[in-house]
């Protein structure tokens, strides 16, 4: 034993064939993409033995950081020795323990790599590596030098600015081939990271060395097989359309392979759904001990457990495992600090198909707790809460990467700026096309305190996602929330920011609405949905979160939040009590703005894009408006009126509006209708007129205006006094553009000394007769065999006349409409249809002809020889044949559906 214990040591010191290979960078994260998360010392994997040694590190950068996995801008994902501590960090190790327990024989070693380096650094000398690298032989207790690194490219020069970024990294291989064999335990030991000129120029807080990541690769003395590289545990690819994924898949073999296979099995446990799919050949007749290739058409769903295996011959290897790996939806989530790790408290998702990535461009993943790494704060996203809500809803893996940086402005994430080059850029790069479901943006409040116009807001947004097409090399969904609220600005500020985001979003039809979160403060109980002036407490990151679930899955609804302008009612806050009779709630534009604003509507001028001035907001009619609206009698609720408040636009300049957009999207062969109550004060005179519309993506497609006399009309009398009910009507086609959000607007015609008072605004969307009948018969609105004139059963009968007439558009017919009658003494030619009474047959026509050139709509003809007899379940044509020697018939529908 001792002999080959001799042997076995003199071979692994033999390094004449080292090689040290080194490169630096001064971008952030340049070498992320480089990191293994499968090394034999990386936390988790089952080859590292427990417990690791490492010496003292400061508190917030641990020891942990330098092997697991993560390479971010995370402290956690980092460790920092440092020089002016006591006693000094330096020399500081790092002893990692191999599992010999499975592996008796020990570990080679084919590399290793080291990454060094941090942002917003205080010396660049953080990023110089000085260490030694020594390794221990099973059956020995001795450590023994396997070579020194010694890459020292930056000076201790301070570099401490929002873009200083200092990076370096080393790759130790060997061109024999293994750098050791044998191995059961590695140690690092570092030194000062001096500069080149050998002097450290100062002991500073921030001297030292920021280790990001180190990487030992290589495999079980023996081994036969395949080790897998990628994907690590966690990693989640996009599901397409087809709901389907592909599975990059890389690594290592160990012996003479013909091909390389792989499989996805479904893990064990109820949550998780997906199909086992049969082995596939990934790699035929791989060289050189790496292999790489894809699993196609894997069912969404998850976890899998990842199956790869050699074949040599017909002879299968063992199989190498990664558990948790899914097929499922990405988002890739940015902004300030409402979209990263701000609010509070933490939440930690009940669903464990939750992960977050831990590199803007490597595929690490972890369980999505907050904070979620990569975004800046300590505290709780909406993300992990939305996690939850999407996994309960589309039973898939749902994964986020969080780039989020609190208090940034627009303009810091355009092209260009460090946080778009260094967060964004590399996120949407790193999936490749349609690896990811969209983009996820929640900001604006920094823009408010720096009064960005909605033109230049929006202008920047455009520049911002454009390039992000352009980086990702496909058109990216966005999905943008409206965000502007901070308790120490008013609206005068705020409004041109989401009106600069609906700008942009109207204009590109593959942006979209996000939530909307200004009303927040406002909501539910003491201190709203806040817990200070502009972040986020549970309740609000719950909600932040169902508005995301319900946009995100299509589920929003037409009806208006707060249609009835009763919510803004919170007595924790003051002012916001329900109103006592006569009082009003007037929207402050240029003050405080501790309570602005009309929960779910914006008060706009008549362009959009700023605060409306004049006296907007609700108020509870009195009699001293409205006779009979003191609370004293009926409640102070009119007919017509949905509660005690009811809105109103007093004075100001003409065209002032109350606006509000749904998340609900147009839909097509549907009937959306708007209906309000207008109210006209006793004092008539003071009615400033009204219009009424409905948009669809910021366009209007319906309006209609309203005096005082179409109300009078209206009422049949006098509308003075009262409120009446008004409606419009937008009808869509059977097929429409997608994304066109549903909004309602209500505006003021008149000017300065004018009022419109209004009440109870109802949104409704409701399928045409006909769309539902194809949706009966054919499952859909927009397939071929479903439209107006098709005929998808060949009877001759359009799927027109087969609505009207009641009939199976699936099924053949052949009826004889045909008939002859004998009455009043003489003989009839009965051309005879039947109807379903359910469906308007307005558009139907029976018409009749003598010469087959000449038609006439069907009715009775002046001298008795032509009769039409009409009821609800038929229609029916008689002619004389004593009169009229030829008679025929003709159906007709109208070339537009009902």
């Amino acid at each position: 034993m001792r002999s080959a214990l001799f042997y076995l040591l003199l071979s692994t010191l033999s390094h004449a064939g080292i090689v040290v290979s080194t490169s630096s960078s001064t971008s952030s994260l340049a070498y992320s993409s480089d990191v293994s998360t499968t090394d034999l010392i990386n936390s988790g994997q089952s080859t590292l033995q427990l417990p690791s040694q490492v010496s003292a590190s400061n508190t917030s950068f641990p020891g942990t950081g330098i092997n697991n996995g993560g390479y971010s801008n995370t402290s956690a994902d980092n460790t920092f020795f440092q020089v002016s501590v006591t006693p000094t960090h330096f020399p500081a190790t790092a002893t990692y323990f191999l599992n010999t327990s499975t592996n008796p024989q020990g570990y080679n070693i084919t590399s290793i790599r080291s990454f060094m380096g941090w942002y917003h650094t205080n010396s660049m000398a953080q990023a110089n590596q000085t260490y030694t690298v020594a390794i221990r032989l099973v059956g020995s207790t001795d450590y023994n030098l396997l070579t020194p690194v010694s890459f020292k490219p930056f000076t201790d020069v301070g570099g401490a600015s929002a873009t200083a970024a200092f990076e370096s990294k080393v790759n130790i291989t060997d061109s024999n081939g293994y750098l050791a064999t044998g191995v059961d335990s590695i140690r690092f030991t570092f030194s000062n990271p001096v500069g080149p000129d050998g002097v450290l120029s100062s002991t500073g807080a921030n001297k030292g060395t920021v280790i990001r990541e180190i990487d030992v690769i290589g495999s079980p003395v023996g081994a036969t097989g395949v080790v897998i590289n990628q994907p690590s545990s966690r990693h989640i690819v996009q599901r397409s359309a087809t709901n389907t994924g592909t599975i990059p898949i890389s690594g290592n073999y160990y012996d003479t392979a013909d091909r390389i296979e792989a499989r996805m099995v479904v893990m064990a446990g109820s949550a998780n759904t997906g199909t086992t799919t049969a082995w596939q050949t990934i790699q035929i007749n791989p060289t050189g001990g790496t292999y790489s290739g894809t699993l196609t058409n894997v069912a969404a769903g998850g976890w899998y457990q990842l199956e790869v295996r050699s074949v040599t011959g017909e002879t299968p290897s063992n199989v190498s495992v990664v558990q948790k790996v899914g097929v499922g939806d990405i988002y890739v989530t940015c902004g300030q600090s409402n979209s990263a790790n701000h609010g509070g408290p933490v939440y930690t998702p009940t669903d464990d198909r939750v992960s977050t990535r831990t590199s803007s461009s490597a595929s690490t993943w972890r369980h999505g707790y907050d904070p979620q790494p990569l975004a800046t704060g300590t505290g709780g996203s909406a993300w992990s809460r939305l996690g939850d809500q999407l996994v309960a809803a589309e039973q898939v893996p749902i994964g986020f990467v969080c780039v989020g940086v609190g208090g940034t402005q627009i303009s810091q994430w355009i092209p260009g700026t460090t946080y778009y080059n260094t967060l964004l850029k590399p996120a949407v790069q790193s999936f490749g096309p349609s690896g990811f479901r969209a983009v996820l943006w929640h900001q604006g409040e920094s823009d408010s305190i720096a009064v960005t116009s909605a033109t230049v807001y929006a202008s920047r947004l455009n520049s911002m996602v454009g390039q992000s097409r352009t980086d990702a090399g496909w058109t990216v969904p966005w999905y943008v929330a409206e965000a502007s609220y901070i308790g120490t600005v008013s609206l005068v500020a705020e409004e041109p920011v989401t009106a600069g985001q609906r700008l942009a979003i109207y204009g590109d039809p593959n942006m979209h609405l996000g939530p909307t979160t200004d009303a927040f403060h406002l909501e539910d109980a003491a201190g709203g949905k806040l817990i200070d002036v502009v972040h986020f407490n549970a309740a609000g990151l719950n909600d932040h979160a169902t508005q995301w679930r319900n946009i995100l899955r299509g589920t929003a609804t037409p009806t208006p939040r707060n249609g009835d302008f009763e919510d803004n009612r919170n007595p924790a806050i003051t002012g916001l009590a329900p109103l006592a009779d006569g009082a009003s709630h007037v929207v402050t534009i240029s003050g405080d703005n501790d309570s602005p604003s009309v929960i779910g509507w914006h008060i706009l001028s008549a362009n959009g894009l700023s605060a409306a001035d004049g006296s907007n907001g609700f108020h509870n009619p009195t009699a001293g408006t409205y006779a009979g609206a003191a609370d004293i009698s009926n409640g102070g609720v009119l007919p017509g009126m949905s509660g005690r408040h009811v809105a109103m636009l007093d004075g100001g300049t003409a065209g002032n509006q109350f606006l509000h957009t749904t998340r609900a999207m147009v839909q097509p062969d549907s009937n959306h209708t708007l209906t309000i109550a207008i109210g006209v004060r006793d004092i008539d005179l003071t009615f400033g007129g009204a219009r009424i519309e409905i948009l669809a993506d910021g366009v209007t497609v319906a309006s209609k205006v309203f005096s005082k006399a179409d109300l009078d009309t209206l009422r049949g009398g006098n509308s003075a006094g009262t409120f009446t009910d008004v409606s419009l009507n937008y009808q869509t086609a059977a097929t429409v553009a997608s994304n066109q959000p549903l909004a309602v607007k209500i505006v003021k015609i008149g000017g300065t000394g004018t009022v419109l008072d209004f009440d109870n605004v109802r949104l409704t969307s409701v399928i045409t007769p006909y769309a539902s009948w194809q949706i009966e018969h054919f499952g859909s609105t927009t397939a071929a065999e479903a439209a107006w004139g098709a005929d998808p059963d060949g009877d001759s009968l359009a799927n027109s006349f087969e609505y009207h007439l009641g009939l199976d558009p699936k099924t053949r017919d052949a009826p004889s409409f045909l008939s002859q009658a004998e009455h009043d003494g003489k003989s009839w030619v009965r051309y005879q249809v039947p109807l379903d009474p359910a469906v308007d047959a307005s558009t139907l026509g029976l018409w009749y002809s003598f010469d087959l050139s000449a038609w006439q709509p069907a009715a009775n003809s002046p001298d008795g020889t032509v009769v039409e007899f009409r009821q609800a379940n038929s229609w029916a044509l008689e002619i004389s044949k004593d009169d009229h020697q030829r008679s025929f018939f003709q159906l007709r529908a109208a070339s537009q559906q009902p």
